[in-house]
């Protein structure tokens, strides 16, 4: 029997704000690239032009799920700025007034997915701070590490980045 490869791709948390959402450029900071500048009635959108790319790629190879206080509506608005199709909403319905709510949320699925032998990658402005409490196994990509604020290609593993070949890290 050949196994299912969803079930040994990635699993991944992905947050908007700091990392889809390149908040210093929300702020009037200017960037070394391009992006798309979207003003809402209570916020400003700017996704740079390399970030879709590197969403779509990683929507290719790993199952991603948004984990974000956008809930359902960063497919309503995000997804279709990326250029992806609808994605998983982790914590859809979650009480966002304790800023814990995500870990509580995202435990469970992240736990399904290493006891299945499966890497588990969260992308989010973290700030050094890592969430509590998360089974070990989870690897925390942050992207606020070196005050960027935003995604990068040099923030995800080579498993994850356009251009390497799929499967498990060596």
């Amino acid at each position: 029997m050949i196994p299912d490869p969803r079930a040994v791709r990635p699993l991944v948390f992905l947050d908007v704000d700091g990392v889809v959402n390149d908040l210093p450029a929300t702020r009037g900071a200017v960037r070394p690239w391009g992006q798309h500048r979207l003003e809402l009635p209570d916020l400003t959108l700017c996704i740079p032009h390399h970030v879709p790319p590197l969403i779509q790629y990683l929507d290719l190879v790993a199952d991603v799920h948004w984990l974000t206080t956008w809930g359902r509506h960063a497919n309503e608005i995000i997804a279709p700025l990326l250029g992806i199709s609808p994605l998983p909403v982790v914590g859809a319905d979650a009480d966002r007034s304790d800023y814990r709510w995500k870990a509580r949320h995202a435990h469970r699925p992240a736990a399904r997915a290493l006891g299945a032998g499966r890497r588990v990658y969260w992308i989010e402005d973290f700030e050094g701070v890592l969430p509590e409490p998360m089974p070990p196994g989870v690897t925390y990509l942050d992207t606020a590490a070196d005050g960027d604020y935003v995604l990068l290609p040099e923030h995800l593993p080579p498993e994850l980045r356009p251009g390497a070949p799929p499967g498990p890290p060596s």
